[in-house]
């Protein structure tokens, strides 16, 4: 199968559903006969405004944004419903499957997204999504995201990526000493070079973005296979997700593919399950990521 056929497992053309940030390449095109919005943090016109010196984007197939991004899924959801479809002023049952392709890992608040996903989709809808892994990606050596810093974000609400974060996602940018990005392929650690450079002048141009209130893009999150699973039941034991299951889960070159359903019914991980779960997801991600920097 390739990447497109496991995103799209489960998921019905005719059904209503919702994919976010498609840019030029859509997991549900609208011109394959796909019921779907588009939710991007920019109207169309700035979208293609943003790619028009993008020799990687063909700006004529940039996908038209249906749903601004507000802050959170919720909160853009209701917006949308204020204006467009009052069936989405609820944000609560009203999609049949999200879908999205290396989004989740900019996420600025993923246990917020995941509840608003939970409480969006119908009973028995599908969230599929394609997340880098992390030592496969081109900030490699920044470290695994652990469940507490998505706690902190939880609480603090936050809404788009914090300076730190912003920061760690420039300071880690590296590439393979041939001058080759890094992907699926194996390297030793000694292959990698760091690419950026920081300084205080970095730092100015960060506070002088949030003072003009500019959204600036970063990976938030890191993960591979193992450490994404631990995650997700971490939260779950926490009782911050209640119905959503882990359907499917796919590694693919330096990506892996997530399905997820939304049970009828609530549950959550027992302790000593979890106890035992977080054990071994622990080892596994450990191995995976050090037999990827390492070997």
């Amino acid at each position: 199968m390739e990447r497109i056929d496991y995103l799209q497992s489960n998921l019905h053309k005719q059904s209503l559903g919702l994919e976010i940030g498609p840019l030029h390449s859509p997991i549900c095109p609208k011109k394959d006969g796909w019921k779907v919005l588009t939710m991007d943090i920019l109207p169309t016109s700035l979208v293609k405004k943003s790619y028009e010196n993008d020799p990687n984007v063909d700006i004529d197939k940039i996908e038209p944004v249906d749903i601004i991004f507000s802050g959170t899924l919720s909160k853009s959801l209701r917006n949308y419903g204020l204006y467009h479809n009052e069936d989405f002023i609820e944000s609560k049952n009203c999609l049949d499957y999200i879908v999205s392709s290396h989004n989740f890992e900019h996420q600025p608040n993923p246990i917020q997204f995941l509840i608003d996903s939970e409480n969006a989709l119908r009973n028995n809808g599908i969230l599929s999504m394609a997340i880098p892994i992390a030592s496969r990606s081109f900030d490699c050596w920044k470290p695994l995201t652990n469940t507490g810093e998505w706690i902190d974000a939880f609480y603090a609400q936050h809404e788009k990526p914090t300076y730190g974060s912003i920061f760690e996602a420039h300071k880690n940018m590296a590439y393979l000493a041939n001058g080759e990005s890094i992907n699926e392929q194996s390297y030793g650690i000694n292959k990698i070079k760091l690419s950026s450079e920081i300084d205080y002048n970095y730092l100015e141009c960060l506070c002088e973005f949030n003072r003009q209130n500019i959204y600036i893009d970063a990976h938030v999150s890191k993960f591979n296979p193992f450490s994404f699973q631990l995650l997700l039941e971490d939260i779950s034991s926490l009782g911050l997700i209640r119905r959503f299951r882990l359907k499917q889960i796919t590694t693919l070159g330096s990506e892996f593919i997530v399905s997820m359903i939304k049970s009828e019914i609530e549950g959550r991980f027992s302790a000593a399950s979890a106890k035992d779960r977080r054990t071994y997801l622990s080892k596994k991600s450990i191995e995976f990521q050090y037999n990827d920097l390492l070997q």
